[in-house]
Order: structure tokens, then sequence, then C-alpha cells
């Protein structure tokens, strides 16, 4: 049961100031104001003394994660095999070019695209899971998760490892 309040008082009218001349659109309105321009990154890109070798470490664990799927996804009558492989990585590349991986994944059934999917997630976590460690000064020591750039460096090695 709603119950008018008549002691609340009105809402005065709504004005909507434009500071620009000849601007017709309210600012929030599509158009009305361009997006704010993209900034060029500030900080510096992640020094890795062994970057090769730090890749080699990173690929091997990925390859440990995917071989635990591979083990419960053959319980659902799954292979992940160089097709089902290459669908998580084109996933992976496709997150990295900051596109929809959804369709990609959406591959092999209901059950095919739910193994996908969970393998994805999982090696699609290890980016944050992974720190590197910045000097500051002699006691000082920042951990930052890897960089966009080096974790597409890593998916390169994995794809050359998997996928002949």
């Amino acid at each position: 049961m709603k119950t008018k309040h008549t002691n609340l008082p009105s809402l005065a009218g709504r004005r909507i100031l434009i500071s620009e001349v000849g601007m017709t659109n309210p600012p929030l309105e599509l158009g009305g104001i361009s997006p704010l321009p993209e900034l060029e990154p500030t900080k510096e890109p992640q020094e890795i003394a062994d970057r090769k070798g730090e890749s080699r470490r990173i690929v091997k664990r990925l390859l440990a994660i995917i071989e635990e799927h591979r083990i419960s996804a053959l319980r659902l009558d799954i292979k992940l095999d160089a097709a089902a492989l290459d669908t998580v990585l084109a996933a992976l590349e496709a997150e990295i070019r900051r596109e929809d991986p959804t369709p990609i994944l959406a591959r092999g059934g209901e059950i095919g695209s739910y193994v996908f999917t969970a393998l994805y997630e999982e090696l699609l976590a290890e980016p944050s899971n992974i720190l590197h460690t910045t000097h500051i000064a002699e006691d000082v020591v920042r951990y930052e998760a890897m960089e966009v750039s080096f974790w597409a460096e890593c998916v390169a090695g994995l794809r050359k490892k998997l996928i002949p």
C-alpha cells in the first residue's frame, strides 16, 4: 500500500546550463562532450634481467596448468588436443588485443565451451599471480604484476610449444 507524503517540499525545476556558445546537446548526451583523450603511459616498461629465461619459466607453469585441465577434461570425455588448445590460445590472444573472447570459446558444444572457458580463465589469472620486483631504494622493493606486453610474449611462447 503506497502512502502519499504531503509534507515533503516540491523539487525545484531542473535547469541545464550550457557555457559553450552554439552547443546544443547537454554534456551527458551522446555527442555532447568528446571522450577523454587516451594518455600515453608515463611508467617505464618493466626491466626483466633474463627475459627469455623468465618467459620459459612462465610457459612451463602454464603447461602444468594445461596438464591439470587435460586430465580433468578426460573425465568429461573432452580431449584438449591441438585444436582445443588453439581455441584457448586464440581467446587469450583476443583478450590481449582487448577483444571479446566469448565467441571464440563458444566452440565444442556446451561441455566443450565450459572446459575451454575454465582453462582460459585460469590461464588468464596468471599474469596477476606472477609478480616482478622493482628496487626503488636500497631497502624498498615494489612488487608489480606482469605487464601485457610480457604476457603476450609468454602466450606466444606457449603457442610455439603447443601448436607446431
